[in-house]
């Protein structure tokens, strides 16, 4: 993985001093190389920050050109499938200088055009320059796995990896989004395409985007159809499995040492199972949490490890960890409410900085494809307990019950101030509108509600930002796009049978573990974030940070939920907590 950056200026020259303080500023996301190429009168740069992970040599440094010199690339990624693309590339007269998959993505430009993201396997986001047109184009991977933001102003445009780089321009752009504040005390996380900034947007997965004449078009090359195939259990199960297989040994290619996070939950364990299967030699780290009520998740870890025969390296986090928010809203850019980045930065940090990784493999994703949240068991529970009900009021309902998202709930909408509350309604009316219009919604359409917002707006996020702050690539193979397109092209009730979720993972991995794998209750890297809480004083820093100065809340039914136990409102109080560290390092 890497950082990348770009600036095309309408006639005024670029200054080099500011354009390179940019890419600097994304060294966390590769400090193993740097480079700043200016281009047509230096009205055009392009800028990166490498983290060699494929052909460590001076040859995969970027910016990366051309033969002729007329294409430029800065990518950020890894393309899975590169070598078999290489082939083909080569086959039509194309010259390779490099070993890297970056060169892989000039010359698909080069021979297919915007198409040859059709052909590409991999997690990215990119920016190619082409001269001749005098066009900027720039994509990312199909569910957002790598961030890519952008920012126009009088038909100038800046694009990166990161927000931080877009606000060093020096360009005017520090206004905030209403719209994407009140989506955030909704959600936790602000959706794409909106950012905190209101001239900042975030290219939404599976798009591409072209910058030529001062305008920008958006393009969507990737979508996921539905489709309610009926096909033979024990087919299913076999065709899943090999598709598993594939995608962790392309996964598994790297020119530095690859390594595994594992929860001991059935997502991390079904790519234990395939590392074993593959007789890969792999590493598995995993993360104990001091004063957890919930019990042990190294214990689970250590028994999917003994499994398949891999090391195993523990972290043990206590509730200092609470602490380390400051830190981390500077990696984040953004308010962002979902507590488990803490665990996930400290567990990247250990992977990259004491035992020396450069890449993890990840479970993330494997819930919304397989069917694993809580929340989607309970909505086909409450459509059975009424069955002649308004099914969509049902299914909403139901969703804003859950822990996440935040402020959703209808019973909330009291706290917020009159002037605000109507932000919240739009933006309340804006995500629901998301859902299909049938009549017959059923679980299939909350994963695809899932895989457009939570998936790559809170879970990729978090895991890009946590683990970029420590210089780590984390690949998930569980969102390889064939998989995917795999599993939600057959009817919901083959991996979500009788209500019993991941279904069909836990028939693949059956013969493998025992129960005490395949029943365990769904926990990943998750905070008891009550415990830690209490070693915090967090009131007085909410009501005289963010409540009473901006405007956004009742002061009093803020206080009033302050007062209730702190077990009721957990994720509500973190999720003030937070915005509020935001607001004085970001908007002060």
């Amino acid at each position: 993985m890497c950082g990348i950056v770009a600036q095309k200026n309408s006639s005024q020259r670029i200054n080099k001093a500011i354009f390179e303080n940019m890419v600097d500023t994304l060294q966390h996301r590769g400090p193993d190389g740097r480079g700043a190429d200016y281009l047509c009168n230096r009205t055009v740069a392009l800028g990166h920050r490498r983290l060699a992970i494929i052909d460590l040599s001076e040859k995969g440094d970027q910016p990366l050109y051309n033969e002729g010199g007329s294409i430029c690339i800065s990518f950020n990624g890894e393309i899975y499938n590169f070598k078999s693309l290489r082939y083909q590339l080569s086959d039509r007269g194309h010259t390779f200088v490099s070993n890297t998959d970056t060169e892989v993505m000039i010359h698909g430009y080069e021979e297919w055009g915007f198409n040859f993201l059709e052909k590409v396997r991999g997690i990215f986001a990119f920016i190619i320059y082409d001269k001749e047109r005098d066009l900027f184009f720039f994509a990312r991977d199909h569910f957002g796995v790598k961030p890519l933001y952008y920012a126009i102003y009088e038909k100038n445009i800046i694009i990166a990896s990161e927000i931080k780089a877009i606000l060093k321009s020096g360009m005017p752009l520090r206004k905030i989004d209403d719209n994407a504040l009140a989506a955030f005390f909704l959600f936790g996380y602000i959706p794409a395409p909106l950012s905190i900034w209101q001239p900042v947007r975030k290219l939404l997965p599976g798009h591409y985007a072209t910058f030529e004449n001062g305008l920008l078009t958006t393009h969507r090359y990737f979508k996921i159809v539905r489709h309610d195939q009926q096909v033979d259990p024990g087919v299913l199960v076999e065709n899943t499995r090999r598709t598993l297989l594939e995608s962790v040994r392309l996964q598994n290619y790297a020119d530095v040492e690859v390594g595994l996070f594992l929860s001991g939950g059935l997502d991390s364990s079904a790519l234990a199972y395939a590392e074993s299967v593959l007789k890969k030699d792999i590493t598995a780290l995993s993360v104990e949490f001091k004063n957890d009520p919930r019990g042990s998740e190294v214990k689970d870890a250590k028994i999917v490890a003994d499994a398949c025969n891999l090391e195993l390296y523990e972290l043990f986090v206590d509730d200092t960890a609470v602490r380390l928010l400051q830190e981390l809203t500077y990696f984040f850019d953004e308010p962002f409410g979902d507590s488990s980045l803490i665990p996930t930065y400290l567990l990247s940090r250990a992977a990259a900085k004491k035992h020396g990784f450069k890449v993890i493999l990840s479970g993330d994703g494997g819930d919304e494809v397989f069917g694993g949240y809580n929340w989607y068991t309970n909505i086909l529970q409450q459509l059975g307990k009424n069955p002649n009900g308004n099914r969509r009021c049902l299914l909403f309902e139901n969703y804003a019950s859950t822990p996440y998202p935040f402020f959703l709930n209808n019973k909330f909408e009291s706290i917020f101030d009159s002037k605000f509350l109507p932000m919240i309604k739009r933006r309340k009316n804006s995500f629901w509108g998301l859902i299909s219009q049938k009549s017959q919604l059923d679980i299939k359409e909350f994963q695809l509600l899932d895989f457009a917002t939570y998936l790559p707006d809170d879970i990729l996020t978090k895991v890009d930002r946590a683990s970029m702050a420590n210089s780590l690539e984390i690949r998930v193979p569980l969102l390889d796009h064939v998989l995917v397109k795999q599993v939600m092209g057959i009817c919901p009730g083959s991996y979500f049978f009788q209500n019993s979720k991941k279904f069909l993972l836990k028939k693949m991995l059956a013969n493998f573990f025992g129960p005490e794998v395949i029943e365990k209750e769904k926990r990943g890297f998750s905070l008891p974030l009550v415990n830690y809480l209490k070693t915090i004083n967090y009131h007085e820093k909410i009501m005289d940070g963010t409540i009473r100065p901006m405007g956004i809340f009742q002061p009093h039914a803020i206080e009033n939920l302050l007062k209730q136990p702190l077990a009721n409102h957990v994720s509500r109080i973190f999720l003030l907590y937070v915005f509020t560290i935001w607001n004085e390092m970001w908007n002060n």
